[in-house]
């Protein structure tokens, strides 16, 4: 994709969360390409204001409630409202879609607003982790949006606009394309698929029918190690147990926490503005917890019991494959 019209084709790329910020945001980077097909160090976009280009404004972004709208991003770049100019949708770790306005050369506007189908109700993925690929999926000379999703499945929003329109697109609503693949006891996908499935669309096999690229996440391990001696195993039984009960009393004090929290909202009787909550949760919330200094020992022993528990399990292992689904 030639994200700055200069005739040479660039790298787009977001983030789960990069560093350096106050708060999480999954900012957006660009890696320039040239003449030679080389490409210059990644940048990071920014908005017509001059800051990070991110999915949330900065008040927002400090509200931790919300990070899952902002972290996680997966850009695309296509002019989605007909001006002539390249547009960037992401996605998130939230599963809903959000629209920053192309204004040319590169160059997109600060404001991102969420994309919703032609009822108004937000374009979401259920299961989370959305990633937009825009394409002519049904033929009929508009661009259609495809999504891979965390659970593995594949789902599609048609455009409803008139073909040759010059205004922004119209989606429907999300509808099943492939379904996520059936998974064992343990949650492992055998036939297709796992986690945070990400797609692109092409005719891979030449016969003129667009097909899908699916490539996934897959995590194993974790499990006691087969080769436990039975003292062993009774080792790692115990620490378990402990495990458990420090996390149920770690739980019953979050939980306490969270209470309060809520009951003065509920007292307050009226609907706070977001910055009356996230002080009303400053206060009633973190400020208490990092000074409960029971909660910290749980914590503390949390933390010690996990690597004991270390020992005896098999190392994790991430992985991922590449799935393609020929269109029949």
């Amino acid at each position: 994709m030639d994200i700055n019209g200069d005739g040479f084709a660039d790298i787009l790329s977001g983030c789960y969360s990069q560093h350096g910020y106050d708060y999480m945001v999954g900012s957006f980077w660009v890696l320039y390409g040239d003449k030679e097909g080389k490409f210059a160090k990644a940048v990071e976009l920014k908005g017509n204001d001059g800051k990070t280009l991110m999915i949330l404004n900065e008040k927002d972004a400090k509200n931790s409630n919300l990070d899952i709208k902002n972290i996680c991003t997966r850009p695309f770049a296509v002019d989605l409202n007909g001006d002539g100019k390249l547009d960037l949708v992401s996605g998130n770790f939230e599963g809903s879609f959000y629209f920053f306005a192309g204004e040319g050369k590169g160059a997109f506007q600060s404001k991102a607003v969420e994309l919703s189908d032609d009822a108004g109700k937000p374009l979401r993925v259920q299961s989370g982790h959305s990633d937009p690929f825009f394409v002519d999926w049904d033929g009929d000379g508009d661009l259609d949006l495809l999504s891979g999703s965390s659970a593995g499945e594949i789902v599609w929003a048609q455009n409803k606009s008139t073909k040759g329109e010059a205004a922004m697109a119209k989606f429907d609503a999300f509808t099943t394309l492939i379904a996520a693949p059936a998974r064992d006891d343990n949650g492992n996908a055998a036939d297709g698929p796992a986690y945070s499935v990400r797609i692109h669309v092409a005719d891979i096999n030449g016969d003129g029918k667009l097909d899908i690229l699916a490539g996934d996440a897959r995590h194993s391990g974790g499990e006691p190690r087969a080769d436990l001696t039975e003292e062993e195993k009774k080792k790692h039984k115990a620490l378990q147990d402990e495990m458990d009960k420090v996390s149920e009393k770690w739980q019953a004090i979050y939980s306490k926490y969270w209470k309060d929290f809520e009951d003065a909202v509920e007292k307050a009787g009226k609907k706070l503005t977001e910055e009356e909550q996230e002080k009303l949760w400053k206060e009633l919330v973190e400020d208490k917890m990092e000074k409960d200094e029971e909660l910290k020992a749980t914590q503390k022993r949390m933390g010690e019991l996990q690597e004991e528990l270390g020992k005896y399990l098999t190392p994790w292992v991430s992985t991922g494959n590449v799935w393609v689904y020929i269109q029949k």
